[in-house]
């Protein structure tokens, strides 16, 4: 929104000193067409006057040329990117959001996580350093959601006003733990990047939480893939998967696999 915001009012400030270009350039045509005028004026009177004509020539090249630096001036691009950097770090398992912003009327600063892009979930509230300058923040998330994540981060000014700065992007540290799963019309699957031999609990429900089914998994070191066949009717699901301290959940919509 933010970004969209600064789109605009850039675009503004060009619509405008675009405006202020043309009522110059016309001003200036204007007054070019009056000088020349003067000027034949002056030769028709003192035809023998050429260094006046001259004089006169001189000036209207040197006011062209002061119009056409003052019109490159005014149509010169006017950033409005307030935000300096941001980024989402993975250091010992742990999400580490960080920002630089120029605090301009700024309150406080929240820090939103989410998978889906629709659902967040606060983590974080950090006050504002007072002042001007640029300043530094951070917000370390201990438990970061399993796979790819989004943190959003967003700023409250004294008088409440909320504005969206950025999202950036979570990626799992390398070699992490990691559960993912995702589901067809009647099957769920399952994958488990595990560092050490255990095993894995897996529950599916009904959304008032009736459980459907229920069991333990062997895992094994690397990479795990299951496959869960739920004879179940066609509705709406929740899947639960818990390895370590790990925990992995996702909603799921199945087709009747009765017949199966």
């Amino acid at each position: 929104m933010n970004h969209v915001l600064d789109s605009y009012q850039s675009s503004n400030e060009v619509f405008h000193s675009s405006v202020l270009i043309s009522v110059r350039v016309h001003t200036a045509v204007i007054l070019l067409y009056k000088t020349k005028s003067n000027i034949m004026k002056t030769q028709d009177i003192y035809t023998s006057d050429k260094k006046e004509t001259g004089t006169a020539l001189t000036f209207m090249a040197i006011l062209f040329l002061l119009l056409l630096a003052v019109t490159n001036l005014t149509a010169a691009p006017v950033s409005t990117d307030r935000f300096g950097s941001y980024r989402a770090e993975c250091t010992n398992n742990e999400a580490i959001i960080k920002w630089n912003v120029t605090d301009d009327n700024a309150d406080h600063y929240t820090i939103e996580r989410t998978q889906d892009g629709v659902h967040y979930e606060l983590i974080g509230d950090v006050q504002a350093i007072q002042g001007l300058s640029t300043h530094q923040y951070s917000v370390i998330d201990n438990t970061p959601l399993t796979g790819i994540s989004y943190y959003r981060i967003s700023q409250f000014s004294d008088e409440g006003k909320q504005t969206y700065l950025n999202t950036v992007v979570y990626t799992p540290c390398e070699n992490n733990e990691d559960i993912e799963g995702f589901n067809t019309s009647t099957d769920v699957f399952i994958q488990i990047n595990a560092k050490s031999d255990d095993t894995c609990s897996i529950t599916i429900t009904s959304v008032d939480g009736k459980t459907i089914l229920s069991q333990n998994r062997k895992v094994s070191m690397g990479l795990n893939n299951y496959k869960i066949e739920p004879k179940v009717e066609k509705g709406v699901y929740v899947l639960y998967v818990t390895y370590h301290n790990l925990k992995f959940n996702k909603v799921l919509v199945l087709e009747s696999s009765m017949a199966k």
